[in-house]
């Protein structure tokens, strides 16, 4: 069956780019423009991180989600696109552990992925868990579900995603299907599921199949390696969980034979999150990141322009590195590994094949990627082997493929408990301070109880703010005033004491720190009398509404605030 028609989003679409670009102009006072309106989704946050069904509502205390309607009368927030020239190099990380969260009443399961979605809330991958009753739905568990995340780290409501398919946990034919990947791009999300050997938690993982929704949720389609659709609803078993090559997207393909074990690449990925649904991509490119089969330590890229990512003869490889720009082919067998982790800890614990799927997200404030991964202390999936907590680390790149200089690592990733047994570290691709500093690291924990029975305690959503350290040069620091309400003098002058204030960390060296205030935007003309001073006085030759702009730039780093002056 074929997918459904993109006409009326891309229509949608269109006009709210058309509807943002008047609003530019009219803030550059081109255009004169009528006040313009605009209603988002309720995003009322919980103060507990509740969760919610997001079924079609069978009784009158039922509660349907609308987030992913196609009603025009929701509007989805005004993309934001990605900004150049701002670049802050991170060289450490705090954790703040004041600010860790657990979510206590949401469920058992693991490995979060998460985008950032065009109607401006996140969407999560869930694997392997789900039996609690506050996320089990009329009896019925997951190895793989998604969740709508809305509200802010602390508070925030998590709802099912009522049209996603229902990857069920324990006893049906051809079970063994987990969430490992997920992303927005502009309006149509990507969930990759993948296929393990048995009807739980097994390896090595035998590949994935695709699946997309283009309304936000409500309904998802299988995508094979051609590109071809077929719907999959919620129940339907038989589409669920064909493993068939033309419903596949990778299927145990361009392996190699360890220890009488075959392990494939591309059998469970993660994607770089570019901002919101995409929008921040520098080259529109869709990037993924794969472990190496039994070489976990060796992390492969792929990547594909946006309109060509569904089919995968489209797809593009990493092979090598030429200085640092990137040579790529279009021969799987040809991959390289983009960077290489370590396999063992300084004491020689070996890290397992389930290990080093990293989560790459582009962070604006400082302008780099932030990569976040980490290894298992496991051959086997069984914490019993060794008993460690996981390795974690941060690397940043200036690239979304690379190359990754390593800010900060440790052997074992433990928070408030020796027991902590912490894999899979994530962060949040929309959780993230203006300056870029501020990020939230997430994380599962199969923490075992006093009894010894691993993924009892902690094997949950486990979330902390972490601050990133940032060396060198830091960008001016500018505070345009308050805003004003001037009256036109006895004279008929309209004049206002502008009260900028600008500072600077003194770097870079032997440079000046220069600034300047413009107009944004208003009905007549403004004249400063010394547009280079922060401190200053305005005229302006017509009533009406004003934005001033006041900029400063140290040489290397410019940063700016705005002031807005009502004359009367």
């Amino acid at each position: 069956m074929p997918a459904p028609s993109k006409e009326t989003g891309t229509k949608k679409y269109l006009n709210r780019l058309i509807q943002v670009l008047n609003i530019q102009i009219c803030l550059l006072g081109l255009l004169s423009c009528g006040q313009t309106t605009t209603s988002e989704p309720s995003t009322t946050p919980s103060p507990t991180g509740s969760v919610t069904d997001e079924r079609e509502p069978s009784s009158p205390t039922d509660t349907p989600d609308t987030t992913g309607s196609t009603d025009p009368g929701i509007e989805v927030n005004a993309l934001p696109v990605r900004k150049e020239g701002v670049i802050r190099i991170p060289v450490g990380v705090e954790f703040k552990n004041e600010t860790l969260r657990r979510v206590d009443n949401a469920g058992f399961g693991d490995n979060w992925t998460v985008t950032w979605t065009a109607d401006g809330n996140q969407m999560t991958s869930m694997s392997d868990g789900a039996w609690d009753p506050n996320w089990a739905v009329e009896g019925k568990t997951f190895h793989n579900m998604t969740y709508r995340i809305q509200g802010e780290p602390e508070s925030f409501t998590r709802s099912r995603v009522r049209g996603y398919p229902e990857f069920l946990y324990g006893d049906e034919d051809e079970p063994g299907w987990f969430g490992y990947g997920i992303v927005a791009i502009d309006d149509t999300i990507y969930s990759m599921v993948t296929k393990t050997p048995s009807v739980t938690f097994n390896g090595p993982f035998r590949g994935v199949k695709m699946l997309k929704s283009t309304d936000n949720g409500l309904s998802w389609y299988q995508v094979n390696k051609l590109g071809e659709t077929k719907l999959i609803a919620p129940t339907d078993k038989e589409a669920r969980n064909s493993i068939a090559a033309e419903d596949m997207f990778f299927w145990e393909e361009y392996g190699s034979d360890v220890n009488g074990f075959m392990y494939y690449p591309f059998a469970y990925v993660a994607f770089v999150q570019n901002g919101q649904a995409g929008r921040a991509s520098p080259d529109g490119y869709i990037y993924i990141y794969s472990p190496e089969g039994a070489q976990a330590n060796r992390l492969l890229l792929a990547r594909a322009k946006k309109e060509e990512f569904e089919v995968r003869d489209n797809w593009e490889y990493f092979k090598q590195w030429n200085g640092d720009v990137p040579v790529w082919t279009q021969d799987i067998n040809e991959r390289g590994s983009v960077i290489t982790f370590p396999t063992e800890s300084s004491d020689g614990d070996p890290f397992g094949w389930y290990s080093w799927l990293p989560s790459v997200v582009w962070n604006e404030g400082l302008g780099v990627y932030i990569m976040v991964n980490g290894g298992t202390y496991t051959f086997n999936y069984n914490w019993n082997a060794l008993d460690l907590s996981g390795s974690l680390g941060f690397w940043y790149s200036k690239n979304p493929y690379g190359p990754w200089t390593q800010i900060a690592y440790t052997d074992h990733f433990t928070i408030d408990d020796p027991g902590n047994r912490t894999y899979q570290p994530k962060l949040s691709p929309k959780w993230i301070s203006p300056d870029g500093e501020e990020m939230v690291l997430i994380w599962s924990d199969a923490m075992a109880d006093e009894e010894g029975h691993s993924h009892t305690v902690n094997y949950r959503w486990n979330q902390m703010k972490i601050q990133l350290e940032i060396s060198g040069n830091q960008r001016p620091s500018v505070n345009a005033g308050d805003d004003q309400s001037i009256q036109t003098t006895a004279a008929g002058i309209h004049q206002a004491f502008l009260n900028g204030v600008v500072s600077d960390d003194g770097l870079p060296q032997g440079s000046s720190l220069n600034s300047e205030w413009v107009k944004r935007s208003g009905p007549g003309k403004v004249t400063f009398a010394n547009k280079n001073q922060p401190q200053t006085s305005a005229t302006f030759d017509q009533k009406g509404h004003y934005i001033l702009q006041l900029s400063a730039s140290d040489g290397e780093l410019t940063s700016s605030d705005t002031v807005v002056i009502d004359v009367r």
